[in-house]
């Protein structure tokens, strides 16, 4: 790592946030840096001690040019509620080595200005845009905005939806610009809970989401922009075989698109995906929040219960075919749940028996899957929600 006049080093996270700062570096070339993560980063707390998962992570070098140089958080307040016939996009100069900047778009008469005199370690206001395809102009600012191109970037904004454009780099001649949405994510997964339906690809607006999802597979989360958008279901290298094409809003969170029912002709339960909204409040360290969804076939309405002290304790009532039960907090721990056929008193017979394990601070979906007669190949598949 390189730093001609002294510096240090930061890490960002795949949004921007920093998450590591190393100590002083003496001007020249240094090997090897380490830069320690989720601490030392003065005015922020974080909230977990080592990456959770893969990330990419950027690693930016600052100068300390002067003492007015030094490492400071720039903490921003974001917007969430954009019009619906726009976009609104916001610009963080974040490269310590060039001046302030304009940006603009288009060329000539037709050129408009999106941000004026945009200075180093600031965010300016958001203007809105009409969605679509952008070239920005970074340019070295000036009184009429016409100062000579330092960069330019192709970015691509929807309606409806905030974005943060973050340019970064060591100076002016090495400018890079990263575009995030503002707290708008849609974290979505696939449930193929449906026991005689073949592998199967799902598009999101005609793109690729996930493809090859094999029966009884539960995805990771995907992300997506939280519109109005179309999910197809197909089967697997398929298009053709469309088996759900639907247009879903789906509003910022976690969602399962869980994949329900059968496919064979003259099926007792038609396929049928149902949007869940995976929205259970963390708990505490000592507990965990649970629901329960009910994607077995030919299984009626069920209760569910355990034996605690010698006597039955009730945890979910009435949960039918296709649909979900409410989050519910337990302790963490160990249990046997017993599936019941559903009764006024919840003292139905007892169908199967099956093990968990819930551990504190977590959220859960318990999938019941698959069929009890004539074979029994019911279980009950139990995912973090996260």
């Amino acid at each position: 790592m390189t730093v001609p006049d002294g510096g240090f080093v930061a890490i960002h996270n795949e949004s921007g946030a920093v998450i590591g700062v190393s100590d002083s570096l003496e001007a020249g070339t240094t090997e090897n840096v380490e830069v320690p993560l989720f601490e030392g980063v003065e005015g922020t707390e974080f909230n977990q001690s080592e990456l959770e998962n893969d990330s990419a992570l950027v690693a930016m070098p600052h100068y300390d040019r002067n003492e007015s140089l030094g490492f400071a958080p720039l903490i921003l307040q974001d917007r969430t509620q954009p019009p619906a016939n726009a976009a609104a996009v916001r610009l963080v100069h974040a490269v310590p080595g060039a001046g302030p900047v304009d940006v603009t778009v288009g060329e000539g008469n037709n050129s408009t200005v999106l941000f004026d005199n945009a200075t180093f370690r600031n965010g300016t206001q958001y203007t809105q845009v009409p969605g679509g395809e952008y070239t920005l102009d970074v340019r070295a600012a000036t009184a009429n905005n016409t100062g000579e191109v330092i960069e330019s970037f192709e970015v691509d904004v929807s309606n409806g939806t905030s974005y943060t454009a973050t340019a970064y780099g060591e100076s002016a001649e090495s400018i890079s610009l990263q575009q995030e949405v503002d707290g708008q994510i849609t974290d979505v997964r696939v449930a193929h809970l449906s026991p005689d339906a073949p592998a199967v690809d799902v598009y999101v607006d005609d793109e690729p989401f996930l493809t090859d999802v094999s029966s009884g597979t539960i995805t990771d989360y995907g992300d997506t922009t939280p519109t109005e958008q179309r999910v197809t279901i197909t089967e697997a290298d398929n298009e053709s075989a469309v088996l759900f094409n639907q247009t879903l809003a789906l509003q910022p969170g976690e969602y399962t698109i869980a994949a329900t029912g059968e496919t064979t002709p003259g099926a007792r339960t038609a396929f049928t995906p149902v949007v869940l909204q995976d929205n259970g409040t963390a708990p505490d360290e000592n507990t965990s929040a649970v629901q329960l969804v009910h994607a077995a076939p030919g299984l009626s309405t069920v209760d569910v219960t355990i034996e605690q002290n010698n006597s039955t304790t009730v945890l979910y009532d009435n949960v039918s075919f296709a649909n979900a039960s409410q989050y519910l907090q337990v302790p963490a721990g160990e249990y046997d749940l017993q599936i019941r056929a559903a009764t006024a008193g919840n003292d139905g017979e007892i169908i199967t028996t099956t093990g968990v394990e819930v551990e504190g601070g977590e959220t859960y979906t318990a999938f019941a899957t698959g069929y009890v007669t004539p074979e029994n190949t019911f279980e009950l598949v139990v995912e973090e929600d996260d």
